[in-house]
């Protein structure tokens, strides 16, 4: 029997048709056809297996997405690696004032996308402070000469706390006073380096802080 409709009321009679012939029809019945759980179409797309190539191909077109937006992130921390770097000089000695002071400068190379400090942002040649702007790890480098016949002391601050301190109480001249150090920085994070006694410099440019982003952190 077809072309019946899923889920309707049908009335029908019933008889049987042997070798010996028919029987009497029965009397009158309501029937109710079941529901169908599927369309036609699904059906023949889950026989030809259409719903799990769909699925597939969806799997595999978001799994491209991923791969992507993955792709994506990795250039754009490979464009941002090295973009911050600054290389800060002084030509003249530093004062001779006692106790903690930071150095300052009156030069400074830098990269494009270095701030001035003006804005939170870069190495300031007037108040001697780097400001972090991308959240990663920075390298750090100072070196200035000392005065002879005096103790040589400097310290890399960040944010107020010593990071690394250097002694130097040969005085004998031609001394020097270095510091080198890979800090994790965020944002708004300030780095500069202080001395406790006179530094030297001249037009060699004998006192110098440089700084560059190493490795960008994943927040970013």
């Amino acid at each position: 029997m077809g072309g019946l409709q899923a889920g309707e009321k049908y009335l029908i009679q019933v008889n049987t048709d042997t070798s010996k012939g028919e029987s009497p029809y029965s009397g009158s019945m309501v029937v109710t056809t079941n529901e169908m759980t599927q369309t036609l179409t699904q059906k023949m797309k889950n026989d030809l297996g259409i719903n799990t190539l769909s699925d597939r191909l969806n799997k595999a077109e978001l799994e491209n997405d991923l791969d992507i937006n993955t792709l994506s992130d990795r250039l754009n921390k490979a464009e941002l690696k090295n973009s911050v770097w600054f290389d800060a000089g002084r030509t003249t000695s530093t004062s001779t004032s006692g106790g903690w002071r930071k150095v300052t400068y009156n030069q400074v190379r830098k990269s494009s996308t270095t701030g001035d400090g003006s804005s939170d942002d870069g190495i300031s040649t007037s108040t001697g402070i780097f400001v972090c702007a991308i959240k990663g790890a920075y390298k750090f480098d100072f070196q200035a000469g000392k005065y002879p016949g005096y103790i040589g002391q400097i310290k890399l601050m960040k944010n107020g706390t010593i990071q690394k301190r250097h002694l130097n109480n040969d005085l004998s001249p031609h001394q020097l006073l270095s510091i080198t150090t890979i800090l994790e920085l965020v944002k708004g994070d300030k780095v500069w380096i202080e001395t406790s006694n006179r530094l030297i410099s001249d037009s060699d440019v004998r006192i110098t802080f440089t700084g560059f982003l190493l490795q960008v952190a994943d927040e970013n």
